[in-house]
């Protein structure tokens, strides 16, 4: 027999919390609290809507009637009072597994719970930063009749026609789109692509809030924000969760991806009335908005991929509810543990979850890639930033050993058996970094000094590193791909410093030349172009020790 304690006072809903019934008559019940929302049962609905105050669960439960009992009531005030749905609770921590808000980057910019702002500055782990811009509600409106014609069936056959043309204009000028994406390129097309695309952003997330008031609700916020460093805008729709069809929410989550397609088919459409740096400018972008948008829909981070899958299966908190199986049917089951999975009626559960889990890190060490690009000649700077991606990194994988600690514990599991599962782990990374052994490779350019063909080493580069003899890749590099032309190798010769072609530094065509340090190279050389990007392989080294290198010298 179980026994219970009174509340005392009797249980009240938090004077912020809101219960609100599906539109339509369809969709899930939600409770809004500040900028969270929660899917809720119809049952559980009609109790939280009833806490006054003024009754006691007994009360609450012959109130309501079947299946409501008192003891029934008194479980439910206690996963209410934990996500801090009660007055006087604390307020909830992260989104919690049945919440139906599933974006960080999208949150609601309200008050908090308890009144206080949050400000326009917000951090949001791991890796994100945002500042919001202004309250988009009036120019929504003021594009209804556009949206509208763009989603009525006609608008519909157009976007297609458009999506498809771009793509056969793209594929017409295949040799074009090559020669513009792995050469060097005018100075002025980088800065030109890069405030177009971050434009394209900002059309990307009109489109999700546009799509969302056409189907009745508004969006709450705009913003500018750093996500996993890269810069981008970003468009609050929470408020899509009360869409009564899930149709619709898909709608609103693949309304970006769709914006930036067709302007990328524009752009490429346009392209063949133009030349030089215009074209090439327009080939480019066209081939970024595609590329963009493709990463755009990978469903193993919180993009718009993700909220589109999330909403057809109607799933709230799919991510995290995947990695929880996935933990489940691994180290807790591995540890002796057990508990019911979160997802049983879907099978790839698990393996998904497993992807989710281990994408963010691909994500981190892409991020560490370009930092060591641009910054690759301020040595302490650069360390600096990259121990700090790093330490962000431990400071998540900490994180997750707490966590899988808890929940060992709490599934019945052995944590002595999970530290043996833990030293395997360790043992099987030791052995990976030392016994898998990859190419080292720096990252150089050649041109012609004095009539002689030279190794032009990168900003940071310790020319000693390179030794005599080593083999040299001379390739042509452009803002997204490169190609090998020919080969040869580094020829005795001190190092020194010239003025070279600012091409053989970074991939641009122009005129200018720049101080470098260079090496000769082998006089049998036959150098593709007057300056360009080169390779210098020295040979293979463990991954560890690769990984050191790396950080050493970025």
């Amino acid at each position: 027999m179980t026994t219970t304690t009174p509340l005392t006072p009797p249980p009240a809903r938090h004077p912020d919390v809101q219960v609100q019934p599906p539109q339509e008559g369809q969709g899930p019940w939600l409770v809004q609290y500040g900028e969270r929302y929660f899917r809720v049962g119809a049952d559980a609905a009609r109790l939280l809507d009833r806490l006054d105050g003024t009754r006691s669960p007994a009360e609450l439960a012959e109130d309501l009637g079947a299946p409501w009992t008192e003891e029934r009531v008194r479980e439910a005030l206690e996963s209410f009072s934990r996500l801090g749905l009660l007055a006087g609770a604390a307020g909830p921590g992260d989104t919690p597994a049945g919440s139906a808000h599933d974006r960080p980057a999208r949150r609601k910019a309200a008050d908090r719970p308890d009144g206080a702002k949050t400000g326009r500055l917000r951090f949001i782990r791991p890796m994100t930063v945002q500042f919001t811009l202004w309250n988009p509600d009036r120019m929504m409106v003021r594009l209804l009749p556009v949206t509208g014609a763009l989603l009525s069936r006609r608008g519909r056959q157009v976007l297609v026609v458009l999506l498809v043309s771009g793509l056969v204009a793209l594929a017409v000028q295949a040799q074009a789109v090559w020669q513009a994406i792995s050469t060097p390129t005018s100075p002025w097309t980088y800065p030109s692509v890069f405030v177009g695309l971050l434009l394209v952003t900002a059309v990307h997330e009109i489109g999700h809030g546009a799509v969302l008031t056409h189907y009745g609700q508004r969006p709450t916020r705009i913003g500018v924000m750093l996500y996993y460093l890269t810069l981008a805008f970003f468009c609050d729709v929470s408020p899509g969760w009360r869409l009564p069809r899930k149709e619709q929410r898909v709608a609103v989550a693949l309304a970006g991806v769709g914006v930036q397609s067709l302007i990328g088919a524009v752009a490429a459409l346009v392209a063949p009335a133009t030349s030089g740096q215009v074209r090439d400018g327009l080939l480019i972008f066209a081939v970024a908005c595609w590329l963009y948008g493709v990463f755009n829909l990978v469903p193993l981070v919180k993009f718009d991929g993700y909220l589109a899958l999330m909403s057809h299966l109607d799933i709230p908190n799919l991510r995290a509810r995947a990695m929880a199986d996935a933990r489940t049917a691994t180290v807790i089951r591995l540890a002796g543990g057990h508990r019911p999975r979160e997802l049983p009626q879907l099978r790839w559960a698990v393996a998904y979850g497993v992807a989710c889990q281990l994408f963010p890190l691909y994500l981190i060490g892409t991020g560490l890639v370009i930092v060591s690009g641009l910054i690759g000649g301020f040595q302490l700077f650069g360390v600096t930033l990259m121990w700090l991606l790093l330490g962000t990194l431990a400071c998540l994988a900490c994180k997750l050993v707490f966590r899988t600690v808890g929940e060992v514990r709490a599934a019945g599991g052995s944590v002595l058996r999970l530290a043996g599962i833990g030293l395997a782990a360790l043992g099987a990374v030791a052995v990976l970094l030392t016994q898998v052994t990859v190419d080292r490779q720096i990252r150089a350019g050649y041109a012609t000094v004095d009539g002689r063909p030279v190794l032009v080493l990168a900003p940071g580069t310790d020319s000693s590193s390179v030794p005599v003899g080593a083999p040299v890749q001379l390739r042509t590099q452009g803002v997204l791909v490169g190609r090998t032309l020919d080969s040869t190798a580094v020829a005795p010769g001190a190092a020194r410093t010239a003025h070279v072609p600012l091409t053989a530094i970074v991939p641009v065509r122009a005129d200018a030349r720049v101080p470098a340090t260079v090496r000769p190279l082998g006089d049998d050389a036959v150098l593709p172009a007057a300056a360009g990007a080169a390779r210098v392989e020295l040979g293979r080294m463990s991954l560890g020790a690769r990984l050191l290198d790396y950080l050493a010298s970025p």
